[in-house]
């Protein structure tokens, strides 16, 4: 209710006001028909009647206005910024909270309760969960490729993360970059992964340091160099990466990482593969994969490796060839691991238009033709 009048105080005068309008007109119009002075009572009646509601209405709105304020949008705000925002609402923010022995460190607001946007009494204090601002991570989103302003905006949403590419034992980073032609997922989408293919003609790689977004090193992946770029001599520092290609959509990694060398240790292997999608690309519709025998009966535990080739057949420099594995009842999976527990996960395959899904058993290639639009496909093997 108190939301309620909070954030509805015009609208709700005005559906009263209206709604009495109404009744009155239409007592006025059967009252035509009846002497005057039974009409002029009513009328007196709808009046009072009238004024008593909305002088209610009025004082129960005045009231809440008065001593009730909304919880403002803080979380994932710095802390600076959100300690004046809670001030401007009348509200207060407890010191325990804000109190770290860690010395000049940058906060962000993780969480708050109340929750942001309840309607709360003014001079409520509210308990703050803060995180601190090197710990957060990036919210993946599609960026147009060379827009700066879509670049901001994105690094502008922040998100906690425990991140597990912290504290990394190394001073350099080899990037591999593909087009991405066919995209691998399961229906809870806690699996991703893309198989990717060197058919573009040139992308532009940007080492940024996460904390001066300035860029530190810039790379181009082409033919020459088998698309790929390799950056060495790095400096201890977190850091992220943007790839860029004429046509496709800008690619920014999930979180940062950062890179923290000691030669005493050995050193972590930093090469990862970046899928950059078209931005025309068009797909079948995700689809599962059933594999049987002549008989029609599944087979069970068996090893495929899936690549791509051209929609005309041309085999293709597939950087990932990803391997799945039929389960008990003979569709594609993939291996999962939860809570030290071993299973399989049913996958899609999410197939771009100007590329072919193969699939390799015993090094015999079996072609995919997906282009019907099914949600599942069967496929008998010798």
């Amino acid at each position: 209710m108190l939301t309620l009048f909070y954030e509805f105080d015009t609208l709700i005068t005005t559906v009263i006001g209206t709604t009495i309008a109404i009744i009155s007109a239409i007592i006025a119009f059967h009252s035509t028909k009846k002497d005057d002075n039974t009409w002029n009572k009513k009328v007196l009646i709808i009046t009072i009647i009238t004024i008593a509601i909305d002088a209610i209405v009025m004082i129960a709105i005045f009231t809440v206005k008065y001593n009730y304020t909304k919880v403002p949008n803080i979380e994932k705000e710095e802390l600076e910024l959100a300690k004046s925002k809670i001030t401007a609402a009348d509200l207060k923010y407890s010191d325990e909270d804000l109190y770290h022995d860690d010395g000049d460190v940058k906060y962000c607001i993780k969480s708050v309760t109340p929750s942001e946007g309840s309607v709360q009494k003014k001079e409520t204090v509210l308990r703050l969960q803060l995180i601190k601002a090197s710990d957060i991570y990036i919210r993946p989103q599609k960026l147009d490729s060379g827009s700066e302003e879509a670049i901001e905006e994105l690094y502008d949403n922040l998100k906690s993360s425990d991140s597990h590419g912290y504290g990394l034992n190394s001073d350099e980073l080899t990037l591999s970059i593909g087009d991405k032609a066919i995209g691998i997922v399961t229906d809870d989408k806690d699996f991703d992964s893309n198989i990717i293919t060197s058919n573009l003609d040139r992308a532009t790689v940007q080492l940024i340091d996460y904390n001066s977004k300035k860029t530190v090193r810039e790379g181009y992946a082409d033919s020459s160099n088998d698309y790929t770029v390799k950056f060495n001599n790095l400096k201890t520092g977190t850091y992220y990466y943007k790839v860029s290609s004429p046509g496709y959509y800008t690619y920014v990694p999930e979180q940062p990482f950062k890179l923290d060398y000691d030669s005493k240790y050995k050193k972590d292997e930093l090469s990862w593969l970046v899928s950059l999608g078209k931005k025309d690309a068009k797909y079948y519709a995700p689809f599962k994969i059933k594999v049987v025998d002549q008989s029609g009966n599944p087979i069970v535990k068996k090893d495929f490796e899936a690549f791509a080739i051209s929609k005309n057949g041309e085999s293709l420099n597939s950087y990932s060839v990803e391997t799945v594995t039929s389960d008990k009842n003979g569709y594609l999976s993939t291996w999962m691991n939860e809570n030290g527990v071993d299973y399989y996960k049913q996958i899609k395959f999410e197939v771009n238009k100007e590329y072919q899904l193969v699939l390799n058993a015993n090094g015999n290639d079996i072609k995919v033709d997906c282009s019907s639009g099914k949600s599942e496909y069967v496929l008998k093997l010798r």
